[in-house]
């Protein structure tokens, strides 16, 4: 598997605009040396008491996470000040592990009794929530005899080839209502199967999706086009969804 690390040394730090006397704000630009296709990443730097412009991305999420400092950012509409602390991303504090270890551990206690007869599980996250599903594939693999894979839907459209040594053989496309409830755009899980070494694709006995409230029900939902798309019955996993303004 090809890998790119990214050393301070190759950093091109780039100054952008602002007013004579205003602190600058300055951004070194990853994506071109990560050699990404389908995401962005930039690394900034603030100096205190610099702003960045309000703005709304409606197709896309972004991620900020702070390595150094603190981070006040004014999110929703009507505008709530959140401080971000190092190490926080949107909030989540590294003095909020030990309760979250154990709400996964919980989490995957509960799912346990569903995955019991299950021998070969898919775990699928939704696009950025990645973490939690992660963990709980973790805690569901600890059965020896089980093994458990993981992976995400996306937003990046890929074209499929179901073609042996094809590394994306199939294309489940569904809705989503991640954005709000009058517009939902369609999203993309790719082969939601377990790779093999001659190319092919081996189904799961079963998948668990976790999902954070936006999952659409019916036929063009999430669930029930993986269901249809691959015969493999579908657990989903829904977290309590957020409040929307």
């Amino acid at each position: 598997m090809a890998f790119r690390a990214i050393v301070p040394d190759e950093l091109e730090w780039l100054t952008r605009p602002h007013e004579p006397g205003e602190p600058a704000r300055h951004v070194a630009e990853l994506s071109e040396l990560a050699g990404f296709a389908h995401t962005r990443a930039n690394l900034w730097r603030y100096e205190p008491g610099a702003r960045g412009r309000r703005h709304r991305h409606p197709l896309q999420e972004e991620t900020f996470v702070v390595l150094a400092g603190t981070l006040s950012m004014y999110l929703g509409d009507p505008p709530e000040r959140r401080d971000v602390p190092t190490g926080g991303r949107h909030g989540f504090l590294p003095t909020d592990r030990d309760a979250f270890d154990d709400a996964v551990l919980a989490a995957s206690v509960a799912l346990e009794p569903f995955c019991a007869a299950s021998s070969r599980i898919l775990v699928l996250g939704t696009e950025e929530l990645m973490y939690l599903p992660l963990r709980l594939a973790l805690e569901l693999a600890r059965e020896p005899l089980r093994s458990v894979v993981f992976q995400s839907t996306t937003r990046s459209p890929v074209h499929a080839i179901d073609r042996p040594g094809y590394p994306v053989r199939r294309r489940i496309d569904f809705v989503s209502s991640i954005i709000d409830e009058a517009e939902r755009p369609v999203r993309h899980v790719y082969n939601a199967a377990f790779p093999c070494s001659a190319g092919s694709l081996t189904e799961p006995e079963l998948i668990v999706l976790v999902d954070d409230g936006h999952a659409v029900p019916g036929p063009d939902g999430v669930a029930d086009s993986i269901a249809a798309a691959t015969g493999v019955p579908v657990l989903l996993a829904a977290l309590h969804p957020r409040p929307r303004r």
